[in-house]
């Protein structure tokens, strides 16, 4: 079974379109001929049987009898030996008196049937295709016109076309067609097997590219050689090649990440547990061992949460409902809830609203999110007797809301990547300080969900900000 390609494919339709426009081609140029022929010889054949008639009527004015006969016999065989003319002339009632140009086995009877030159008896010119009422045998073209002379119309002189001689003008047109188109489909054949191969190259390296990335290899690149829709095809592949690499990348980072993240845990949770059933550990320091796997079980709790959302957000199924709400409030909560911490590293806390109550247009429920998750990471970078300062202000029809936390700030490099999944900005931090490094990440995508921005501002050693606004709602 021969294997089908492209090339092989656009090349058999390309003949197959040609071979099909050369035949409609064809059969319309070779019914137009025939057309045209048939007019053209109806032309002649009148002008012809004009000049029969008006010979003839001079003889018979001038002579009579078989000498008129024979003279016109002679005359009409000279000016009637055109090739593929006949002259045939008739008396009133359609006897045949003198037939030039046909054979015996042609000219079948000596008469011919009176409706085939009636017309012609009664004065009119007329063309005709037939065999004259089977005087003849097979049809022709013909014209017949009255026979005058100077007693009036005496007869019937009638004008044939006596082979095939349309045919064979068509013929002969159409071998020269033939002919062309033998060297038009020869041409098409390069020009096919050109064209092909060039659309059909690019085609055929994207599916050698394409196989060799679904097996994992994300180097390989489409060359750029073609241009217009195939050039642009072939940059788009490669982009997006390069966007498979990227996500690879990120996909073995991510399972890397979370599986570090989930057996630092689970191996304190096992070892301390290990500890207390075999006894290594003290019975009275039970308490102590089991605080620190709570509080890692819950570590681990807040992990799948963040994966959950996370993942929820990148599916783009999650569709909050906006609605107006108290920007201060959410804050006011969010301090409440960190308050134990707050005292107890002696954080002094700054809190400037510029009203009271403050609406904005969003989630409550995410924005809330987000603003435990700021607080969160300024309470934990926050040195102890350090200060963090909350404001809220509107500018140009945005309540802009940032979080300012003493401390060792971040690097210019650390601000690039604050947003990453699993980024955390202090590798070797104390477990109190540890987490997942999603919390910025989801952060920023429940901003850009709620169509606003979040960015970060620090100075190294001295401070950081995050800030992120939300539409303000106008006070009617």
């Amino acid at each position: 079974m021969v294997k089908k390609t492209l090339f092989r494919e656009m090349f058999i339709y390309n003949i197959m379109i040609v071979i099909l426009a050369m035949s409609l081609t064809a059969i319309v140029l070779y019914t137009q001929l025939g057309a045209y022929f048939k007019s053209s010889i109806y032309k002649t054949l009148d002008s012809r049987a004009e000049q029969v008639s008006k010979m003839s009527g001079y003889l018979i004015d001038a002579g009579g009898g078989m000498e008129y006969a024979r003279g016109l016999s002679e005359v009409m065989s000279l000016i009637g030996n055109d090739e593929g003319q006949g002259f045939i002339i008739t008396d009133v009632r359609g006897n045949i008196v003198v037939g030039v140009g046909f054979s015996e086995r042609q000219l079948k009877k000596s008469n011919v049937a009176m409706e085939a030159i009636l017309d012609s008896v009664g004065g009119e010119t007329v063309a005709r295709e037939g065999d004259l009422g089977g005087a003849l045998d097979k049809k022709f073209l013909y014209v017949t016109t009255p026979l005058r002379t100077r007693r009036g119309i005496e007869g019937a002189v009638i004008v044939c076309s006596t082979v095939p001689y349309i045919q064979n003008m068509q013929l002969g047109v159409m071998k020269m067609f033939f002919f062309a188109v033998v060297f038009v489909i020869m041409l098409t054949l390069l020009v096919a097997a050109w064209f092909s191969q060039r659309i059909a190259k690019p085609v055929k390296e994207m599916t050698l590219v394409a196989r060799k990335i679904a097996s994992g290899d994300f180097t390989q690149r489409v060359s750029r050689d073609a241009e217009g829709e195939l050039g642009l095809l072939a940059a788009s592949f490669n982009q997006m090649t390069v966007a498979l690499g990227e996500m690879d990348e990120v996909q073995s980072s991510f399972i890397s990440d979370v599986s570090h993240e989930l057996r630092t845990p689970m191996t304190i949770i096992s070892g301390f547990v290990e500890g207390v059933l075999d006894g290594t550990i003290p019975e009275e320091e039970h308490k102590k061992y089991l605080e620190i796997v709570l509080s890692e079980i819950k570590r681990l709790n807040r992990l799948v949460n963040d994966l959950l959302e996370m993942s929820r957000l990148n599916s783009g199924k999650i569709e909050y409902k906006m609605v107006p709400f108290d920007i201060t409030e959410s804050v006011r909560k969010a301090i409440v809830a960190f308050e134990q911490s707050i005292s107890e590293k002696k954080i002094d806390m700054e809190v400037d609203f510029e009203n009271d109550a403050m609406s904005v247009v969003g989630n409550s429920d995410s924005v809330y999110r987000v603003i435990t998750n700021l607080m969160d990471n300024a309470v934990k970078f926050t040195p102890e007797g350090g200060r963090i300062a909350i404001k809220i202000k509107t500018l140009s029809g945005k309540t802009k809301v940032s979080i300012e936390n003493s401390g060792n700030g971040l690097s210019e490099k650390e601000l690039n990547h604050i947003w990453d999944r699993f980024y955390q900005t202090d590798k070797s931090r104390s477990s109190a300080k540890r987490g997942a490094g999603l919390g910025l990440y989801i952060v920023k995508n429940i901003m850009k969900a709620h169509d606003n921005e979040i960015y970060a501002e620090s100075e190294e050693g001295s401070w950081t900000r995050f800030t992120f606004e939300l539409d303000s709602v106008k006070n009617k």
